[in-house]
């Protein structure tokens, strides 16, 4: 059975601090893993799955172990034959609900005797080299402070980003921790910094520096997972094949990636042509891939359109990079492989995973974002090569900083505007006093005759009469109105407030450490 169409779930980050969401749950997970991928008929350039599946997840395992015994200790892996729980983000410095499904990864690898591996998508664009720090002023008002690590610059990817301004690098874990710490003593990046220091000495990349230095945290705090890089993962011959198999059914497979994302806006009511992703074009006989194409000389991130024919694959970014290569299958992959690292071929986000399910993992634990988009690789997947991809899990957790501050009730500010509605409509309803002043009791006396007077052929003189009562009266209860405005401008700032105050997206490393930890081991523990 594959599925016909899209399957709609509704996944909603939790609002409470110190709640998680994991669906299907922790210990269903453990279950999910004992149904593995049936798909051994399917060939995927020149082998088949079930081939190409036990080369790439041998290869990804050996990649994944000296990556990451080269910067902390070693622990014992199951056996080849073990199941593979993968995980994935950007490198940054991400908040706590995301480093959440590292903590998950560990949980459920570790009751189901599987291997856990974190991918880290080096592959994305680092969109500012700085974070959001809150900060509160004497009165009661928040605001960000932006704290920058690193001098701005084009957009490349993380796995490209070397460091450009040292002392700005190197000053950041200080910065950092003074300006958060009117909030929080002794902030993680007290600790997390100099590790981060340390790893930059030897890579000169930032994305790396971060996850490393947050993996190191995650060891002290007894986590056993693995990490790689994704430009490691995807520069292998595995992926070359993987990759070939689309190319050669470019045509096909650019019409089931439209149709599914087709289906995807239709289903979720989107109007934007870049979600969950942008259609891939057609220019002629090139069609576009969903890959990411740079050279070494130009990091900057580019479409892949491939024309193939019967005397080679045309790999272009329609610029500066034009380059055929073998039909054949073995001549091609090795033409792809000396490419390397000149030109540079990376996934984009849907096919990130598409692979990653179907060939690497046997569980995918995914963000909110990333599991609602994996609806659109769920459908590709099952068009393309017949088969049901194995599960996710979406898992993300509210963790919010030690401020002691309550949530500004949001039904009260609804109240006030709709009392503010109705003194606009019937400020009749508000008037005060006994008895009215004349001139008053004359327009309520009047508006109730015209309320009372629903003939059709007096509709429209009924509702202009209306409207010219209503506002005669608005002189009668300015009071209130003003008394309301000023409630309803206290509670919207405090609901400001809030929004900077209550997030949930500042980065684990401005939280205090041991609150922290205790909080994300006990979220993702496997309950019996």
């Amino acid at each position: 059975m594959t599925p016909a169409e899209l399957e709609y779930r509704s996944l909603r980050a939790p609002r409470s601090h110190g709640s998680a969401l994991i669906e299907p749950t922790a210990a269903e997970a453990v279950q999910l893993l004992q149904q593995r991928l049936d798909a051994l008929a399917i060939e995927i350039g020149g082998v088949s799955l079930a081939q190409l599946s036990q080369t790439a997840r041998r290869q990804l395992v050996s990649l994944a172990s000296n990556y990451t015994f080269a910067y902390r200790p070693a622990f014992d892996l199951p056996g080849d034959d073990a199941p593979i729980v993968m995980a994935g983000h950007q490198p940054g410095l991400f908040h706590p609900g995301v480093w959440f499904k590292n903590f998950l990864l560990d949980s459920v690898s570790r009751t189901a005797g599987a291997t856990p591996i974190n991918l880290i998508a080096d592959n994305d664009i680092v969109a500012s080299p700085a974070i959001a720090v809150p900060q509160v002023d004497s009165g009661g008002t928040w605001n960000h402070r932006r704290v920058s690590f690193d001098d701005s610059s084009p957009p490349i990817a993380w796995e490209e980003r070397p460091i450009l301004n040292a002392a700005t690098f190197r000053q950041f874990g200080d910065s950092t921790a003074e300006a958060i710490r009117p909030l929080v003593d002794r902030p993680l990046i007290e600790s997390v910094w100099p590790r981060v220091l340390q790893a930059a000495e030897s890579t000169n990349n930032i994305g790396r520096s971060f996850a490393q230095a947050r993996h190191q945290l995650e060891a002290d705090w007894g986590l056993q997972t693995l990490e790689v890089p994704l430009s490691q993962v995807y520069s292998t011959e595995s992926f070359a094949r993987f990759a070939l198999h689309l190319w050669s059914n470019a045509p096909s497979f650019r019409t089931v990636y439209n149709g599914a994302i087709d289906e995807y806006r239709r289903l979720h009511k989107i109007r934007s042509a870049n979600h969950p992703a942008p259609h891939l074009a057609q220019a002629g006989d090139l069609i576009e891939t969903p890959l990411w194409i740079w050279t070494k000389a130009d990091p900057r991130r580019r479409g892949l359109f491939v024309s193939p024919s019967a005397t080679g694959i045309r790999l272009t970014d329609q610029g500066a990079i034009d380059i055929t290569i073998p039909v054949e299958i073995d001549g091609a992959i090795s033409a792809l492989l000396e490419l390397q690292p000149d030109v540079v071929l990376r996934p984009r986000a849907l096919l990130t995973t598409m692979y990653a399910r179907l060939v690497l993992a046997d569980l995918f634990i995914h963000g909110i974002g990333g599991a609602k988009y994996d609806q659109v690789t769920d459908l590709i997947i099952a068009r393309l090569f017949g088969v049901t991809p194995p599960p996710i899990v979406a898992a993300t957790a509210t963790i919010h900083l030690p401020i002691g501050r309550s949530r500004t009730d949001e039904a009260e500010s609804a109240q006030i505007a709709r009392l503010m509605r109705d003194l606009r409509f019937n400020p009749d309803r508000h008037l005060s006093g006994n008895p009215l002043p004349p001139e008053i009791e004359k327009l309520v006396e009047e508006k109730r005759r015209w309320l009372a007077n629903d003939q059709p052929s007096h509709l429209a003189e009924r509702h202009r009469a209306l409207e010219r009562i209503n506002l005669a009266l608005q002189g009668a209860v300015a009071a209130q109105r003003e008394q309301l405005q000023q409630q309803l401008t206290q509670s919207k700032h405090a609901m400001r407030n809030d929004a900077i105050a209550l997030s949930r997206e500042y980065a684990f490393c401005l939280f205090p450490e041991k609150s922290l930890r205790t909080l994300l081991l006990d979220l993702s523990a496997v309950a019996p």
